[in-house]
Parts: C-alpha cells; sequence; structure tokens
C-alpha cells in the first residue's frame, strides 16, 4: 500500500465548530477583567488602570483591549488615554507568548517564534509614539 493510499483512507474528525467550555471560559475571564479595569481606574486612576491591563494581558489581550474600549465607550475614559492601557497588555501578552515558545518549544521553534512577536511588538510601539 502506498503513503497516498494510507493518508486518503485515514479517519479525519472534523471535531466542533464551538467549544462551549472554551467559550465559557472566555466569557467569564472578559467579565473579570472589565469588572477589574473599571474598579482599578476608580480607585487608582490611570496608573491603577495600566497596573491592571498589564496583569489582565499576561492571559490575554484581547479581553484587555475589549475592557478599555468599553469604558471609552461609556464615556468613562476619553479616547486618547485608551492607548497605553491597550498597549501595556498586548506587551505583557506578548511577553508570555515569547517565554512559551522559548520554554515549551524547541530551540528551532523559538528562533522563528520570537523575532516576528517583538517585531510586530516593536513596530506597534513604534506607530503609536510616531501618531502620539
Amino acid at each position: 500500500m502506498s503513503a497516498a493510499t494510507s493518508c486518503s483512507e485515514a479517519v479525519v474528525d472534523p471535531g466542533e465548530a464551538l467549544n462551549f467550555k472554551v467559550a465559557a471560559l472566555f466569557a467569564f475571564t472578559l467579565t473579570v477583567i472589565l469588572i477589574a479595569a473599571a474598579a482599578l481606574r476608580a480607585w487608582f486612576g490611570e496608573t491603577g488602570l495600566v497596573a491592571g491591563a498589564a496583569l489582565a494581558g499576561l492571559a490575554d489581550a484581547h479581553s484587555t483591549a475589549v475592557s478599555v474600549a468599553s469604558l471609552v465607550a461609556s464615556g468613562k475614559m476619553p479616547v486618547g488615554d485608551a492607548s497605553v492601557p491597550i498597549l501595556v497588555g498586548l506587551t505583557t501578552n506578548s511577553m508570555t507568548k515569547i517565554i512559551l515558545a522559548m520554554t515549551s518549544g524547541s530551540k528551532a521553534f523559538a528562533l522563528r517564534v520570537v523575532p516576528g512577536i517583538v517585531i510586530v511588538l516593536a513596530a506597534t510601539w513604534v506607530g503609536w509614539l510616531i501618531g502620539s
């Protein structure tokens, strides 16, 4: 039997389009981060929000960005103040990805992944610096 024949006979499990547990975990994470971001901003001002964004970014950059955007949308934060907490969340999330790439993959994997993350992160901060 050839390799082509054995590949075509392999059973492929299509999986699920939606994993309820993952969706529920994301919703819970987003809710906690929204509440924490609002509370930290209320208690400590912008410094508290940036610190909260940094901590939240360790787990998920998307939730951090959504929570800051919701503060802007609700009128509790000016648009101009939203960039730094979002970028800080992205930065800590990128650091998490870099650490995971270096510790859970091979050296070759880290050498392929880490430069891309660093380049994207640097370009984002440079873009913000040029625009501000």
